[in-house]
């Protein structure tokens, strides 16, 4: 497995974030998993003490389970 979660920041106190992680393939008993990935995507600002945040999970739909078996 593999996770990962860069946070860069920008003038005027916006903040971006790329997040995601990599499963490689996997036995389960009789069935091979295949290997699954997502990236996430967030920006944020920071209003004095509040924060507003707008993210976006799975950007490219690529975390699909898929299974095979013999």
């Amino acid at each position: 497995r593999l996770f990962s979660t860069q946070t860069f920041t920008f003038p005027k106190a916006f903040v971006g974030e790329v997040s995601g992680f990599y499963n490689s393939p996997a036995v389960f008993g009789a069935y091979a998993g295949k290997p699954i990935w997502m990236v996430n995507l967030a920006v944020q600002k920071k209003f004095g003490e509040s924060t507003l945040r707008f993210g976006v999970d799975d950007v490219f739909n690529a975390l699909e389970f898929r299974f095979t078996s013999d």
